[in-house]
């Protein structure tokens, strides 16, 4: 396994070196770190570590010394050191969106995705701060977008967005959630946004509700939780002497470790990875095909892309969890469907 990752990751073996030299310094800081004391902030309980301050779950019993040593560990040393200050968010390429490039992910993974757009009725599901919505309306000239988020403030920024490429009167933005909206659309577009869903099998089943008999649900999402970037907090680390994240940290380490490292750069303390800013609900490829063939809706193309472009490896049951980069589906309604 370790000889197929260094193949399809070149700097691959650069994270196993700086794993080991990370450790060499968790061994010189192991007694430094069980004679550090706990500490609390009004925000829960935390412990500060050789300046790193960090979430802790914390059972009946007090916290000893040399209990604090051992969960603190090698492990999470080794974590810490390949640690890097992120440059933006966990919302990765939500932050380097330009109007130009907004649909180039959709174009990539969904076939004849324009077709779907043009002249139809869309609701774009889990729209984010707006870039495709307003896209969709001013390149590809959707007769109206309606935009859906729960964030209130993504929101907001899609409002002026839309404000700003003056299409406000085709870009509708509307909160999420509450059950209340309702509209028919010719097509439903969820892009980026079903390994955030809390219910995935709820949410597909919600977009059904909105897309009229015979209309179409698109859906493309990268990282799936075992590929390379799956855990979606590869940007708070780097590969020693270069530039590259860490890939597979979700199978390298803990869900404590990396909250642990999260809190390093971030103010909020979640508890569980479900629970950080945008939510992860740990999406499978399995289980994202499960989802699609349960839904009661007609599966008219799905597709998996590999890392790197390799060819194949996505079609390898062994591998294909590991080495699939981002995957689709092109949903139809069929005239019986009940949501």
């Amino acid at each position: 396994m370790v000889v197929a990752l260094a193949l399809v990751y070149p700097a691959f073996p650069r994270v196993l070196y700086g794993m080991y030299v990370c450790s060499l310094d968790g061994l010189a800081c192991v007694d430094k770190t069980v004679r550090t004391p706990l500490v609390r902030h009004s925000d829960g309980p935390s412990v500060r570590s050789c300046d790193y301050t960090l979430p802790v779950r914390l059972g009946t019993e007090r916290l000893s010394d040399e209990g604090f040593g051992t969960m603190w560990g090698l492990r999470r040393r080794i974590l810490m050191g390949l640690a890097k200050a992120p440059s933006e968010s966990e919302g990765g390429a939500t932050f380097s969106y330009t109007i130009e490039n907004a649909l180039a992910f959709a174009r990539k993974t969904i076939p004849n995705f324009e077709p779907y757009i043009a002249g139809q009725r869309v609701l774009d599901y889990g729209c984010g701060p707006g870039w495709q919505a307003v896209a969709m309306a001013t390149q590809l000239d959707a007769a109206s977008v309606v935009a859906m988020d729960i964030n209130p403030e993504w929101l907001r920024k899609g409002e002026a967005l839309a404000a700003k490429y003056n299409c406000s009167d085709r870009v509708t933005f509307v909160r999420g959630g509450s059950g209340e909206f309702k509209t028919e659309c010719d097509t439903v577009v969820s892009l980026s946004a079903f390994e955030h869903f809390v219910d995935p099998s709820s949410a597909l089943d919600h977009m059904a509700g909105f897309v009229k008999p015979g209309g179409h649900i698109l859906v493309a999402f990268a990282e799936p939780w075992f590929s390379h970037s799956g855990s979606h907090f590869g940007g708070y680390t780097r590969i020693p002497g270069t530039s590259l994240p860490v890939p597979w940290l979700n199978l390298i380490f803990s869900d404590e470790d990396l909250l642990a490292l999260r809190a390093r750069f971030r103010p909020d303390r979640p508890h569980r990875l479900e629970d950080v800013e945008g939510g992860l609900n740990r999406m499978t490829v399995k289980r994202f095909v499960s989802i699609l063939d349960a839904s009661g809706l007609q599966v008219v193309s799905r597709n998996s892309f590999a890392t790197k472009g390799l060819p194949l490896v996505h079609r390898v049951p062994l591998l294909r969890e590991f080495l699939t980069a981002s995957v689709s589906a092109v949903l139809q309604r069929p005239p019986s469907f009940q949501p």
